[in-house]
């Protein structure tokens, strides 16, 4: 990657960490504005994410970036444990880059409900454990439309998608287009907390 790409890159991960925009895209074609040569090569978004993740490391520290971390999934194994052992016919699926502990950018956090319950029933389990009130989104996948639950907790965009059980065999790919996707279950998520923990107490 040539320098003035890499620059257009930190530029979109400052505007990202001011909050002066809403995604990576929009990051990028700002940053981009301010570089008027034609033959400049737009930066990727994993470019941009460790960009921010380094911004994010250097504003809180080490031990900052780590507690921020720990908050982070512990908010979301909270939630995986409402669904995968508090209710019943539910198996909670963490999807995405937050599988594999990155928050590293404006992204949603994705849980997959392999269930046959019906959004009512997952909307009152969320009101019973005093969850904000979601609003139901549809999205159009390869085996069909799936409902979404969509609700912000704190600073945390939550998705969740109800799966049919008969989903389950690919739960590993993307549900729109089929491709690879990283996953977790409560066990891995429960796992990253540990060893989050751990690194928290590094000196």
């Amino acid at each position: 990657m040539d320098a003035q790409t890499d620059r257009i890159a930190r530029e979109a991960a400052r505007l990202l960490a001011l909050k002066q925009v809403e995604s990576i895209d929009a990051a990028i074609s700002r940053a981009m504005e301010y570089t008027p040569h034609d033959d400049v090569h737009r930066p990727g978004e994993g470019r941009v994410r460790q960009h921010l993740q380094a911004m994010t490391m250097q504003a809180l520290g080490e031990a900052g970036y780590q507690d921020a971390l720990v908050r982070r999934l512990e908010s979301i194994e909270q939630l995986m444990t409402t669904f995968g052992e508090l209710t019943d016919d539910v198996e909670p699926i963490l999807a995405g880059r937050a599988a594999r502990g990155l928050f590293d950018g404006p992204s949603a956090i994705y849980i997959r409900l392999y269930t046959d319950r019906s959004d009512t029933e997952l909307l009152d389990v969320l009101a019973l454990y005093d969850y904000p009130e979601a609003r139901v989104e549809t999205v159009d996948t390869q085996h069909g439309r799936a409902n979404r639950l969509v609700f912000d907790d704190d600073d945390l965009s939550f998705v969740l998608t109800r799966c049919p059980r008969r989903w389950r065999a690919d739960a590993d790919r993307q549900l729109v287009d089929g491709s690879p996707i990283d996953t977790a279950d409560l066990d891995a998520v429960r796992a990253m907390i540990s060893q989050a923990r751990i690194n928290q107490a590094r000196p």
